[in-house]
């Protein structure tokens, strides 16, 4: 049982190497992000899964411990198994100040249109002023149904 120990970082590792740029800002994994509508949930070790039918609601902290710039960019790694027409995973990347006010919303971030399907990463920025490392940043989701899921949510 020892030796196991040894590899205890691996999940880290693995989140950290596909994660893409890690040296700035800071990325979750998905399976730290909290249910606020929805029962069918499968939480793995770098994701949350939507087991259900219907669309599952989630917020996503994104804990970060030091100053980002004026332009704030959200990163989602989705995956959508949705075939029904117009059932996508959608996201908004969300900066709150110290006293919890909202001060900045990205634009909509969808898995696709139609009946899409498929893993996919999606990106949107928001302006943010003034600057402060008392800012938290979260994403929050609407994840489609099917075994839809995300995997990651990043900040930089």
């Amino acid at each position: 049982m020892k030796n196991f120990t040894k590899f205890a970082f691996l999940p880290a590792l693995a989140l950290a190497l596909s994660s893409g740029d890690v040296s700035a800002g800071a990325t979750a994994s998905a399976a730290g992000c909290h249910v606020i509508n929805g029962t069918d949930v499968m939480f793995a070790v770098n994701a949350i899964i939507n087991e259900s039918i219907n669309p599952l609601s989630v917020q996503c902290e994104i804990p970060i411990d030091h100053q980002l710039g004026a332009t704030v960019t959200f990163r989602v790694r989705m995956f959508d198994n949705s075939t029904v027409d117009g059932a996508n995973t959608l996201c908004l990347g969300y900066v709150h100040d110290q006293d919890g006010n909202s001060v900045g919303v990205t634009p909509l971030m969808a898995s696709g249109t139609g009946t899409f399907s498929g893993v996919v990463t999606r990106t949107a920025t928001v302006t943010v002023s003034p600057q402060s490392n008392s800012h938290t940043y979260s994403v929050g989701c609407l994840i489609a149904g099917d075994y839809s899921g995300l995997s990651t949510v990043r900040v930089f």
